[in-house]
């Protein structure tokens, strides 16, 4: 019996050697897992990942739409067959016999369009009303909104107002290159960018921000013109203007140029913003629809004189050199850009001398839009000797 209790003893011994000698599964032993996608485009990407190949594990590429809830697993990082303008959920998952250890979760947004954007955006047809975004493919294009919906935002610093509409058309087709437009109508209160400003600005640059589907790209370049050097001259230099801008619909004195005397009437002459007139532009939307140029007189308070007409002068003759009867006229005094806003640098002012002795005074002009909303100018002091 003793034999067999000692047999018994060495056995489980050895046996207890041998588990204790086996080797443990070999646990994971991988870095900090860092994944990226590049070389997106219409329907593929790729995912790189800084982890090498090893045979103690495998790596697969998991990747989702962003309004779906199960993962795609593939062996390789090249993704085929996505879709156009979608958001897209990317990972790796690394697996050993042991375990698995997974990366970050990164997206990325599929391209719409094979081209580019052509010299920033051009403001076309109505100023503060359209804005052409040129695009230039080397194949023919088509948008299906269906799939990718179309929008768009202006942006001056913090703010941003949504556009009413976006559309896509073919422009033209020449040297194998098709040249299309985004065409975005701006949205009607272009004002409110103006709202909280200190200081009077006629007008500021905007960038744009285009969504098609879940691909958004923000356009900073805008094509430029020359300058009106009536509206803004420093030392002669009449700089550019950016056609991706809106304009300032309050109208502005900013200073009397001259007055002069003939016969029974005095002539004021003022420099400014003013809208334009309706035989400059079919942009019925910078015309004013009434002009009302009012005159205090300082330290009376009965005193006021009243020049109004729904168009730019008050009368056919009354303009810029001559005027048959009391009335006003806006001018554009210089050939230079035409932005319809503001398009008038000038109003002139004859009335009779009887009424306007020599003193203080101020003048204000009030500007009705199409609309029947009221755009006042700030009041300006200025004197008659």
């Amino acid at each position: 019996m003793k034999k067999i209790f000692t047999l018994l003893f060495v056995i489980s011994l050895l046996m207890s050697c041998s588990k204790d000698d086996s080797p443990e599964p070999v646990k994971l032993q991988i870095p900090e897992i860092k994944i990226s996608v590049a070389e997106i485009d219409i329907t593929t990407a790729k995912i790189n990942v800084n982890v090498p190949q090893s045979k103690d594990y495998v790596i697969k590429y998991l990747y989702r739409k962003k309004d779906e809830q199960t993962w795609t697993e593939i062996n390789t990082g090249e993704l085929k067959n996505l879709e156009k303008g979608k958001k897209y959920y990317a990972k790796i998952a690394i697996k050993s016999n042991t375990e698995v250890k997974e990366s970050e979760t990164i997206a990325f947004v599929t391209k719409v369009l094979p081209g580019q954007f052509y010299s920033g955006g051009n403001a076309t047809d109505a100023v503060n009303q359209i804005c052409s975004l040129p695009f230039v493919s080397q194949s023919v294009l088509t948008i299906d909104e269906a799939k990718t919906p179309l929008s768009a935002y202006i942006k001056i610093g913090n703010d941003s107002l949504k556009v009413k509409n976006v559309t896509f058309n073919k422009v033209d087709e020449s040297a194998g290159l098709f040249r299309y437009n985004f065409k975005l109508e701006l949205p009607e209160n272009t004002q409110s960018f103006f709202d909280k400003d200190t200081e009077y600005n006629f007008l500021k640059n905007y960038t744009v921000g285009l969504f098609m589907g879940d691909f958004y790209i923000q356009l900073k370049e805008s094509n430029s013109v020359a300058l009106d050097p009536y509206l803004v001259a420093v030392n002669d230099n009449f700089g550019k203007i950016n056609l991706m801008s809106v304009f300032n619909k309050i109208p502005r004195f900013n200073s009397i140029s001259h007055t002069q005397v003939e016969n029974d009437k005095i002539a004021l002459y003022f420099k400014g913003f003013f809208w334009t007139s309706s035989s400059r532009t079919t942009n019925t939307f910078a015309v004013a629809k009434q002009n009302e140029f009012i005159i205090t007189r300082a330290n009376d308070a009965v005193f006021k004189k009243i020049l109004v007409s729904n168009t730019s002068n008050t009368s056919a003759s009354c303009g810029y050199n001559s005027c048959d009867t009391e009335g006003f006229g806006l001018i554009h005094a210089i050939n230079g850009y035409y932005m319809d806003f503001h398009h008038n640098n000038f109003a002139c002012l004859r009335v009779y001398k009887t009424d306007f002795p020599a003193g203080d005074y101020h003048i204000q002009v009030k500007m009705t839009d199409q609309n029947n909303k009221v755009f006042e100018s700030n009041k300006f002091a200025f004197k008659i000797d």
